[in-house]
């Protein structure tokens, strides 16, 4: 009769191949749940960024609504008509090295072109005298714009020494980008921040406000309400605030 008690130890123990893969299966799952939890918490930190990078246009432009109409408003590219514009930077012309041109045989070009235009204005006096005095009629040039504008305050906000030029794409690790609206189809608006301006509809519509683009060109000197937004990884839409300027 046999001895159940008999059974051999070396079966028992016996590691087999099938046992091998089922633990670097095991080891796989749980390297690849832990990869994609750490690429989860990356894509989650870029999109918190990009919604950081909202709220610090919102409450810029709701701190700046109160004084930007002064005429001494510190982003005058952002104020009302009234702000006075910097007068724009102008470059001194570099004074010319005489002991330089001689050297380089300067002053002889200089001396032919002079002893030539003297040999022109002797032969065409009659010519010059009515150009000259066309050019003393002519109209002034009309000065530049003043005209605040929404690119020029962006650009003023976000380049130089703009408040907000600390501010980047996290998807991109390169400078803000801009967009009309998020679009889904188009991955590339990945981070991109989107401003509406919120306008009222007619009396008796259903919905009191609807959302408009906001364009470079679009004059921002009279108050405006803007909505805030930005683009998540997937290029969808997440609200931010809604704010006046």
């Amino acid at each position: 009769m046999d001895n159940p008690n008999n059974s051999n130890p070396k079966n028992s123990k016996t590691f087999f191949f099938s046992d091998f893969l089922f633990l670097c299966s095991i080891v796989l799952v749980i390297v690849g749940t832990a990869y994609v939890g750490v690429l989860s918490y990356e894509e989650g930190m870029k999109t918190e960024i990009s919604k950081e990078n909202g709220e610090a246009f919102a409450n810029w432009f709701t701190q700046a609504s109160a004084k930007r109409m002064d005429t001494d408003f510190e982003v005058a590219a952002c104020g009302g008509p009234n702000t006075l514009m910097p007068p724009p930077k102008t470059e001194e012309p570099q004074a010319l090295n005489s002991e330089k041109a001689l050297g380089e045989g300067e002053s002889e070009v200089v001396a032919d072109k002079s002893s030539a235009m003297a040999t022109q204005a002797a032969a065409q006096p009659s010519a010059e005298a009515p150009a000259e005095n066309a050019k003393s009629e002519a109209p002034a040039a009309a000065p530049a714009s003043t005209a605040k504008t929404w690119g020029g305050c962006l650009k003023a906000l976000t380049t130089e020494n703009g408040p907000l030029v600390k501010l980047y794409n996290p998807f991109t690790n390169g400078p803000l980008t801009f967009a009309n609206k998020c679009d889904p189809s188009d991955i590339n608006l990945a981070g991109a921040m989107v401003f509406n301006k919120i306008s009222p509809t007619p009396p008796g519509s259903p919905t009191p406000t609807f959302l408009e683009d906001l364009q470079e060109s679009d004059s921002i000197e009279q108050k405006l309400q803007i909505s805030v937004t930005i683009c998540d990884k997937g290029s969808y839409p997440i609200h931010v605030a809604d704010i006046e300027f």
